[in-house]
Order: structure tokens, then sequence, then C-alpha cells
């Protein structure tokens, strides 16, 4: 009779080796605050041609200046970095502003 050496056998099954943990992704932490944008600094500062009027149920933007008066390149860049915005006024305006600054810029 021959021996196996004094190894051992066995059916049962061998143990997996653990799966590594996923790196959390941070979804649900608080998010970064911004850096101010040259929208919300321009109008604190009172360089922005417009204010928020307060007449009736609604908001509306008030131009001190009409839209097609002013200087495309200057402002519109201004506008669109103002969207990045997530507090009030400052979202209000420069969503509105955005939107009327293309409606009403024509060919500009």
């Amino acid at each position: 009779f021959n021996g196996l050496g004094g190894n051992t056998s066995s059916l049962a099954q061998k143990k997996q080796e653990p799966k590594p943990k996923l790196k959390k992704t941070g979804i649900f932490s608080p998010t970064k605050e911004i850096e101010a944008t040259l929208f919300k600094k321009y109008y604190d500062r009172g360089d922005l041609p417009i204010a928020v009027n307060f007449q009736g149920a609604q908001r509306k933007i008030t131009w001190k200046l009409e839209p097609e008066l002013l200087d495309y390149h200057l402002y519109l860049p201004i506008f669109f970095e103002g969207l990045r915005e997530k507090e009030q006024p400052y979202k209000f305006l420069a969503h509105e502003g955005t939107n009327e600054l293309l409606e009403r810029g024509g060919p500009k």
C-alpha cells in the first residue's frame, strides 16, 4: 500500500480571494466652493448695466443701457461665466441677462 506522503485531499472548493474595495467617488460629499466669478465681482462693484426689477409678482431685469448698445466682446463672456453662480440674485441675473443678450444682440 502506497500512501499520499502526508498530503491531504479535499473535495471542498477553494476560497476565492477577496475582491479589492472600490475607491469612493465622493459624489455625495459637499462640493467645493467655486471662487468668485467676474460676473459677481462686476455686479457687486456696479460695473454691469443690469439690475433686478421687483415690480409685480415676477422678477425681471432692468437694463441701465440698452443691450443693443453694449460691447458684446466685453459683456457676453462675463455673463456666460456668471452661469456658474449658485447664489441669488447672481444666478438669476446671469441666466436672464445671457438670454436677453443673445436674443437682442442681432448679428453681433
